[in-house]
């Protein structure tokens, strides 16, 4: 079942709907506003949709044309070199900048009542990356999973790197602390407080080792007295790798699987400006589990660059499994 909501002359929220998830887009940002699974919320985002849609918040959004955190200086691409605007006095910029596609309203198109499809051009003049990007995302709804794919074309060589930025609570608590996560990955990305990637390590006997399931409190508790208080890590996935988050209260499972090389994992370390809704705002209330190429890799020759040819089809997928136990 679908329903379309014409919000204000801009904003339009679609719910597509089967036995046992609801879930309610929004066309800024092709964004997910609430996932409902057995009439539980798994998504943390602001209460009310006015925060929701403000153009710093990233709940919920599609995010591009890059995904995570890239050097404003030095960038080349091909044989250009791109200088990007600096992010609030920092020497990188995020998820596309200020004209990012998660600030973008994009136009919905009407499909089947099991999917929902938004397309977006995006100009080299929005974000200083070159060349004219046309992006289509497609949502859609089969039983207990959601297949979210982008597709994506460029009118010159560029980057091109496509993300969801949900936020997972699986059952309302204050915090995920008890969620238990595991992610098919043997190597993690290291870099310092500034972002400077300095190499790729094995997850063996760190709080990076998330291989079998995990409690996030253990490793959170272990990464507190670090620069980011928590979690904001790049996981090289293995060949097919997944990532499973389970809650035993609600005893939902999310399984997470991708065509993409990596997951970037980030638990809301410091507290929402906003009423979250269901939630308490403070950290960890949530955890944002990002599958992309690994951000920035374009500097590093031992990351993948994200960088894709004039008129060549970008493709990828990121499928989310619910069960409970």
């Amino acid at each position: 079942m679908k329903q379309e909501i014409k919000v204000t002359d801009k904003l339009i929220k679609i719910i597509l709907k089967n036995d046992n998830i609801e879930l309610h887009l929004l066309n800024v940002g092709a964004s997910i506003f609430k996932f409902i699974y057995r009439g539980v919320d798994i998504v943390v985002g602001p209460k009310k949709m006015s925060d929701f849609i403000k153009p710093d918040h990233y709940y919920g959004k599609t995010v591009g044309r890059f995904s995570g955190r890239l050097f404003t200086n030095g960038l080349i691409i091909g044989e250009k070199q791109v200088e990007l605007p600096a992010y609030k006095g920092h020497a990188t910029t995020i998820h596309g900048g200020k004209n990012g596609y998660s600030k973008r309203y994009f136009t919905y198109h009407q499909s089947q009542d099991n999917e929902a499809i938004f397309t977006l051009i995006g100009s080299q003049k929005d974000d200083g990356l070159p060349g004219d990007v046309t992006l289509k995302v497609r949502y859609t709804l089969k039983a207990d999973t959601l297949l979210v794919e982008y597709f994506a074309v460029a009118t010159e060589k560029t980057l091109i790197n496509i993300t969801n930025h949900s936020y997972f609570n699986l059952d309302g608590s204050k915090t995920i602390l008890d969620h238990s996560l595991q992610i098919d990955a043997d190597k993690y990305v290291v870099f310092d407080d500034q972002f400077n990637v300095l190499g790729v390590s094995p997850v063996n006997d760190t709080p990076y080792d998330l291989r079998k399931p995990t409690q996030l409190k253990k490793p959170l508790n272990r990464l507190s007295n670090t620069a980011f208080k928590g979690f904001d890590n790049i996981f090289l996935l293995a060949e097919e790798g997944e990532v499973n988050l389970y809650s035993p209260q609600s005893k939902i499972n999310l399984n997470i699987s991708t065509s993409y090389p990596s997951v970037v994992v980030y638990t809301h370390n410091v507290s929402s400006p906003d009423d979250i809704a269901y939630f308490q705002k403070e950290p960890y209330c949530g955890i944002a589990l990002e599958c992309e190429y690994e951000p920035g890799g374009i500097f590093y020759p031992f990351l993948n660059d994200a960088v894709w040819d004039k008129d060549e089809n970008y493709y990828h997928f990121i499928t989310y499994r619910l069960n409970k136990a």
